[in-house]
C-alpha cells in the first residue's frame, strides 16, 4: 500500500500527539520467497 494511501486512512492520526520520537518502516515482503525483500527508514513529518 503506497505511503500516501497509507497516510491518507488516518492510520497513525491517534500518534500525532505522542511527543515520542517516530520513525517511517517500509517493509517490502517478497510473494516468491516469503521473506522480507527491501525495507527503508525514514523519520516521519506529519
Amino acid at each position: 500500500m503506497p505511503r500516501n494511501l497509507i497516510k491518507n486512512r488516518g492510520y497513525a492520526d491517534k500518534y500525532y500527539e505522542d511527543e515520542r520520537p517516530k520513525r517511517l518502516l517500509g517493509i517490502h515482503f517478497s510473494s516468491e520467497s516469503k521473506t522480507v525483500d527491501d525495507w527503508k527508514l525514514g523519520k516521519y513529518a506529519p
